[in-house]
């Protein structure tokens, strides 16, 4: 509806091995100043021009219509990222203030009600300032996934012009020849090791990315009680 129509300039994205919160279906837009590209050089950390705007709305299945709950923000600016979040009240949302976290009662028809967590501002700077980059998902790895013959969307992105650089033919995949192996690898790196990673601002010592998880899971003691 007209009211959750992006602009005609805003790119739709669906990324691999993405973060499961609570079932819920997320709906992703990047939005990059006009005539501005990523400079992706550094095939680990792509740099964002500043103004560049990545949203995320966050929604449950319900009838007639999807219940939704948040769109989240992620802002480049001179500083650096600012991250804001709006919630959402029927067809209109009113922008957070993100001093605290917001428990927000989700339900639905026929359902049994449960809790969603709206992150506080702290909340949002803890996992995505623990990560490699700041912006999670949109990476190599988590856009040239395999599309059953059909172009992946790195390259279909590519094709739209927004990289600085041409894409690698042979792009980034999870370190795995056995399917299970690497089906469990990509959980991990997609729902853990944005925080669990050996990134200077993380506080964990744990490493579960999918390079490093196997190794630092399996025969391995505990470091923790």
């Amino acid at each position: 509806d007209e009211h959750t129509r992006p602009i005609s300039r805003a790119i739709r994205y669906e990324p691999a091995l993405p973060l499961w919160s609570n079932g819920s279906d997320k709906e992703r837009w990047l939005l990059l100043p006009p005539g501005a590209r990523i400079d992706n050089a550094r095939r680990e950390h792509w740099e964002f021009p500043v103004g560049t705007l990545f949203f995320k709305t966050f929604s449950f299945e319900d009838a007639p219509e999807p219940l939704r709950v948040e769109t989240r923000i992620i802002r480049r600016t001179e500083d650096g990222w600012d991250y804001h979040t709006y919630q959402w009240r029927g067809a209109d949302a009113d922008l957070l203030s993100l001093e605290f976290e917001l428990p927000v009662k989700i339900e639905r028809e026929g359902e049994p009600s449960f809790e969603h967590a709206i992150p506080s501002r702290l909340d949002c700077r803890s996992c995505h300032e623990s990560n490699e980059t700041v912006v999670i998902g949109f990476d190599e790895l988590r856009l040239a996934a395999a599309a059953d013959g059909e172009p992946s969307q790195l390259e279909s992105l590519a094709g739209l012009g927004i990289f600085e650089h041409d894409v690698p033919n042979e792009p980034k995949r999870i370190a795995s020849d056995d399917g299970q192996t690497g089906r469990v690898l990509g959980y991990l790196h997609g729902n853990c090791a944005h925080c669990h990673n050996r990134s200077a601002n993380t506080m964990s010592p744990l490493d579960l990315d999918h390079r490093r998880a196997l190794a630092n899971l399996i025969d391995v003691p505990t470091q923790g009680s």
